[in-house]
């Protein structure tokens, strides 16, 4: 409901002879007040009037316009009914920044959040309950079930409430997020340098991970594509010299699954993984680890093992368990894998459980307290080598077709829910187990999502998409697009703009640091057809440039290396305003210092003949050149990005490269 906009009149009497002046002052924006019920967005919970009770985790937003920069002052008012003497956590949420309050009102209360500085554009604000689980209170566990009724929500006169979840709005908010919260401003002091002095500042590798797979199940298939000393024009040499230029993160497409590695109990054979892995690590690319187990791709001693312990055989229970600590600690603990170096310490995502309700194998088996046994395993395997490699739960149809309940007993899946609210719960399922099993933390560390859209039907809209990315939101846990395809071989129109969609939902979400692209190249599979393709089956054209397809060409354009006349925002001949790349010149200030705005991630500045490399780090604005290193490092000045960041960690980005 739109507040009533209140005129304030200010008379001034000036005596001057016989002649009063009356100055009527101009009418003053007023507050907009949204009830509960009218949020366009509630991924749970049930209507009292035109309020919204939430008895579970779960949220309601909305999106507002800023015009102009500003703070945006919020004011929620809710009420809660405590658990166990724990009042419900009611959290807003907007871009990078989170303000949570304890609800202790049982009958309605104001809480009121003022955000800093924000620059203009679109955003999206989530009000959520988030405390509802499990947590460990005087060394036991407690569940909570805290219950929060939200009445209404009110923006300041500076903002235009937008209560609709178009796709216009959705896009506008992610690109909001990405242009003022994938980057930043930052200063440079390079000592030596005359004002004036012109200075090349490009990005070498966007902190955003944006990776691809590499296929094959031996080392001999991994050559196929990595291979050294590949002949020029071979297969070899032309999927590497597309990815080098172009993603930052690589993982195994079938490698690293227990069927590859293991074919007989004891028998262990990683090369194909290791050869990947070791490829990403000498060409400055991050790596994923997919997967640990899965209950496909297995080998005939685990089925059989699974097999027999699903009809109840506990000692095949015990001994499915123990091959798994066993390949817990080869796939983690080798030793000398790369000079010296564990194998658990060459990837920094893993997914430990793939597909855990889709293909409940293990999910039945072991059940939640048995799978956060795994992830704890899995978790103290890591921290033994020094590693902090999050782990992942990934599924599938969680952002297409994603169905509302499923059964535990078969892994049935039913019903429709775009806001994924069963993925959700299992994810927090499996935190809660951990946490009554002895934990003092969250066993799943990332949340994992597939994407094979269809060209045709069902191709979930960016308001789709967002429901449910605002929901797992919730979680506070990083986020990653682990697998990214288009099915249909039949190509169409539509396929540029879903792969547009895809990554353009997840740069503009807080929270998701990872994109990983499946199938991109010509002929990968018989179903990621050409509307997953960037490249054509030639490859390159007779002068050597790449022969892009309709969904390449808009992927270059993206990423600043081309036009796309057909592209969102793009002018009339084709050129491109604002490419998610930085490279730019700038000249020297009158105190020596450089100033730019550009993505997060490595950097490298060209001066005089000379070249630095630095990492712009989110929270770091102000960097000096250390004279005699030759490389740029972070001063201590941090730049005020927020209450909370959302999982932006270290390098990571645009150049460098996944599947099922």
């Amino acid at each position: 409901m739109r507040g009533l906009r209140q005129t304030h009149t200010r008379a001034v009497l000036l005596l001057a002879g016989a002649f009063v002046v009356l100055a009527i002052a101009r009418p003053v924006a007023a507050d907009t007040t949204v009830t509960a019920a009218n949020l366009p967005l509630k991924s749970s919970g049930s209507a009292s009037g035109s309020s919204w009770n939430l008895s579970t985790n779960g949220y309601l937003g909305t999106y507002v316009r800023l015009d102009k920069s500003g703070t945006l002052k919020l004011t929620m008012n809710a009420l809660g009914t405590s658990s166990k003497g724990v009042a419900p956590d009611l959290t807003l949420a907007i871009a990078d920044y989170k303000k949570s309050f304890a609800v202790t009102s049982t009958t309605g209360g104001y809480y009121t959040y003022t955000s800093p500085i924000l620059p203009a554009g679109t955003y999206f604000v989530r009000t959520q309950l988030d405390n509802s689980r499990t947590v460990r209170l005087n060394n036991a566990p407690v569940t909570l079930t805290p219950k929060l009724t939200l009445k209404s929500l009110t923006v300041g006169a500076n903002a235009k409430v937008l209560s609709s979840n178009t796709d216009d709005n959705v896009r506008a908010a992610a690109n909001t997020y990405i242009d003022n919260f994938r980057q930043g401003t930052a200063t440079l002091k390079i000592p030596g340098l005359t004002a004036g002095q012109a200075v090349h500042v490009r990005l070498t590798n966007n902190a955003f991970k944006l990776g691809t797979y590499v296929p094959g199940t031996s080392l001999n298939d991994v050559n196929d594509y990595l291979g050294s000393n590949a002949p020029a024009g071979s297969h070899a040499a032309n999927f590497q010299s597309f990815i080098n230029g172009r993603f930052n993160s690589l993982v195994a497409s079938n490698a690293a699954k227990w069927g590859s590695n293991e074919p007989s109990q004891g028998n262990v054979d990683m090369a194909g993984s290791d050869a990947m892995m070791a490829y990403a690590r000498s060409h400055g690319m991050q790596a994923r680890m997919h997967n640990l187990l899965w209950g496909d791709q297995q080998p005939a001693f685990v089925n059989d093992l699974v097999s027999r312990a699903q009809n109840g055989d506990a000692g095949a229970k015990t001994s499915l368990v123990n091959a798994i600590s066993q390949r817990i600690t080869y796939t983690v603990s080798y030793n000398n894998y790369i000079n010296g170096a564990t194998r658990g310490n060459t990837f920094t995502q893993m997914d430990v459980l793939n597909e855990s309700l889709h293909n409940s194998k293990y999910w039945r088996v072991l059940g939640a307290s048995g799978v956060a046994d795994i992830y704890k395993k899995t978790a103290t395997a890591l921290a033994g080598i020094g590693s902090n490699a999050k782990l992942y739960l990934n599924e599938y149809n969680v952002l297409q077709y994603s169905p509302s309940t499923y059964s535990t007993s078969t892994g049935t899946l039913s019903g429709s829910d775009s806001y994924a609210n069963w993925y959700r719960q299992h994810i927090t399922d499996v935190n809660n187990a951990g946490f009554a099993a002895g934990g003092t933390k969250n066993v799943v560390g990332g949340i994992g999502m597939q994407y094979y859209s269809t060209t045709s039907g069902n191709i979930p809209s960016v308001g789709t998409m967002q429901k449910a990315l605002q929901n797992f939101s919730i979680e506070g846990l990083p986020m990653s697009l682990t697998e990214f395809g288009v099915q249909d071989t039949v190509r169409d129109g539509t396929a540029p703009q879903i792969m547009d969609d895809a990554i353009r939902m997840m740069m503009g979400t807080a929270g998701v640091d990872t994109f990983m692209y499946w199938g991109w190249d010509p002929g990968a599979t018989d179903r990621l057809g050409s509307g997953s393709t960037l490249v054509n089956s030639n490859w390159r054209r007779a002068d050597g440039s790449w022969d892009l397809t309709a969904v390449g060409k808009r992927f270059e354009y993206l990423y600043g290396r081309g036009l796309d006349p057909t592209a969102p925002g793009a002018n009339a001949d084709g050129s491109n305003p604002k490419p998610w790349s930085t490279d730019l010149t700038r000249t020297v200030n009158a105190d020596g210092t450089i100033n730019f705005k550009g993505f997060y991630g490595d950097y490298a500045v060209d001066v005089g003949g000379k070249t630095y490399n630095f990492t712009f780090n989110k929270g770091t604005n102000s960097y000096t050149l250390q004279s005699s290193a030759g490389r740029l490092f972070a001063s201590d000045m941090p730049e005020p990005v927020g209450l909370a960041i959302f999982g932006m960690a270290g390098m990571l980005g645009l150049r460098r490269s996944r599947k099922c």
